[in-house]
């Protein structure tokens, strides 16, 4: 997949009916996890603006189950970024649990947890 900031559009992703969480992988990660929808949503739209269109990501699904209304993947997100005013591209690896639920016909993020892979 290719990374294009418009595609981390709140009503399309994260669920704003109940109370989504992300937690992340920086080094301030307790002070900069995020629950509710808005904050979450919010707080994708800002990371958003740190990545150039030139980036190139890939899921690698290790393990991913579903009933009628829940679902959850995990594995590794290996994804290769522009940074906004950077001039190298970045190499980022990490560890992804992703967990949605079904919202009428749409599968909604409820929570997403990702850290560094470490090598």
């Amino acid at each position: 997949m290719t990374a294009d900031r418009t595609t981390l559009d709140r009503e399309a992703h994260v669920t704003v009916s109940a109370f989504p969480d992300v937690a992340e992988p920086r080094a301030d990660a307790a002070a900069s996890d995020q629950e509710g929808a808005e904050a979450v949503a919010s707080r994708y739209s800002n990371d958003a603006k740190a990545f150039e269109a030139n980036s190139d990501s890939h899921l690698e699904v290790l393990h991913m189950s579903a009933s009628s209304g829940l679902a959850y993947w995990v594995g590794i997100q290996r994804a290769r970024v522009q940074m906004h005013g950077k001039l190298d591209p970045m190499q980022f690896d990490l560890r992804v649990t992703e967990l949605f639920r079904r919202e009428g016909d749409d599968w909604k993020l409820i929570h997403r947890h990702a850290d560094a892979l470490k090598a």
